[in-house]
């Protein structure tokens, strides 16, 4: 069975600074949480041995909230106003599943649910001045996805793996605390 799943989000979070941080804008350790909303578009294709595929289905769509806490480290490089970083975040996707559903045998065919998704990566910005950061990242994602087809019949849990990409824009309110609005973008899949 294949599996592949292109999510879309967006996210504001609010990231505290270690104090080393807030000493020296955009630079150093620091944590956040957040929300937002992500989409997905879906590919499922089931194949047995023999016949082949026996399912193929392409866009299938998913919506709902997510939840996300960061953590990451952000240095200059050198005099310049551009950092560098590295990042983790985890997203727990609330109501984001999909189904697909055959009228004609009045049954659902494919029932899935997106469950969390782990990122690991890094990003570079530009330090526009002490109150905003503008930058792009790259990650692996790793997303856990749980299904059903024919309405039960089978069942099992997946985890997906890919790449990702991001960007965004950090203001800071107080040297302490900030506020980074973000769009990601996380493809992963994965063949059994």
């Amino acid at each position: 069975m294949i599996f592949r799943t292109t999510t879309f989000a967006l996210a504001a979070l609010v990231a505290l600074a270690s104090p080393a941080a807030a000493q020296q804008p955009w630079q150093g350790f620091y944590i956040g949480a957040g929300g937002g909303h992500a989409t997905a578009a879906t590919e499922v294709d089931l194949s047995v041995p023999g016949p082949g595929s026996v399912l193929n289905l392409d866009n299938l769509g998913a919506s709902g909230y997510l939840g996300e806490a960061i953590a990451g480290y952000d240095i200059a490089l050198g005099k310049t106003p551009f950092r560098a970083g590295l990042f983790v975040s985890y997203a727990g996707l609330g109501k984001s599943d999909f189904s697909f559903s055959s009228p004609a045998l009045g049954a659902s065919l494919v029932d899935a649910t997106f469950e969390k998704e782990l990122n690991v990566g890094a990003r570079f910005g530009y330090a526009h001045n002490d109150a905003v950061l503008l930058y792009a990242g790259a990650y692996w994602a790793r997303a856990d996805m749980s299904w059903s087809l024919a309405n039960g019949a089978l069942t099992g849990s997946e985890k997906l793996t890919g790449k990702g990409f991001m960007v965004g824009t950090e203001i800071a309110l107080t040297p302490y605390v900030s506020v980074d609005l973000q769009w990601k973008r996380s493809m992963v899949d994965s063949v059994n």
